[in-house]
């Protein structure tokens, strides 16, 4: 037990002061940090990415409560050591809660992980383990005289996700897909960009053939 305040000592620095209070919610912070980064390590495990953001949690989030922990003690007995007054009281003792709670709700399972995209001379191929938000697949250029028709072949093992097409902030062929599906998008001519988009998904991969009078856009290699 003593090498583990030790240990919580050395990463979160001492408790605001020994009241039972404060103990609480120093021994909370702890036990959501261990909580959190089990979470986040196992997501990572699973979903074969993601190590960046649990190497930025295990690291922030010590420092970020340290600085908040130290302004607080200030904040609450001033530089004289004496207590401070009851509105300091009750509004400084609450802010390392609510920069906890914004950490923990920042690295929850946030960013699309996991992104593969090969780009053929017929099909645009993407896999993605862990889709959050919008993801560019890649850009397209429908000619005038095609008939700007894309098939696709989409498996989503967990979740449902969107597909869509952007056109000059515009979008097209918008499409709900989970499971596995296969369809078709019609486009009107010009440049597009090809988009997937979830709240949360896992397990994504996606095939979209490129027909006659449709052309890959490179990206520029600057």
């Amino acid at each position: 037990m003593e090498q583990l305040w030790k240990w919580m000592r050395f990463l979160f620095g001492s408790p605001t002061s020994q009241r039972r209070f404060h103990m609480m919610m120093y021994k909370a912070a702890v036990t959501l940090y261990v909580s959190a980064l089990l979470v986040l390590s196992g997501q990572a495990v699973f979903a074969d990415g993601g190590w960046a953001s649990v190497v930025v949690f295990a690291v922030l989030f010590p420092i970020i409560f340290r600085i908040v922990n130290g302004a607080n003690r200030r904040m609450l007995y001033g530089e004289d050591g004496r207590p401070a007054s009851g509105l300091r009281l009750s509004v400084f003792m609450g802010l390392p809660v609510v920069v906890i709670f914004a950490l923990v709700v920042l690295f929850d399972g946030g960013g699309t992980e996991g992104v593969t995209i090969e780009v053929g001379a017929e099909s645009i191929d993407a896999e993605l383990a862990a889709l959050h938000g919008p993801q560019l697949i890649h850009a397209i250029e429908v000619s005038e005289d095609a008939a700007g028709t894309l098939t696709y072949e989409a498996a989503v093992e967990e979740g449902t996700i969107v597909l869509f097409t952007e056109q000059e902030e515009e979008a097209h062929g918008v499409v709900e897909l989970s499971g596995e599906e296969t369809g078709e998008l019609t486009l009107p001519a010009g440049e597009h960009e090809v988009y997937v988009s979830s709240e949360k998904a896992e397990g994504v991969a996606l095939t979209i053939a490129i027909p006659d009078g449709v052309d890959v856009i490179e990206e520029d290699s600057d």
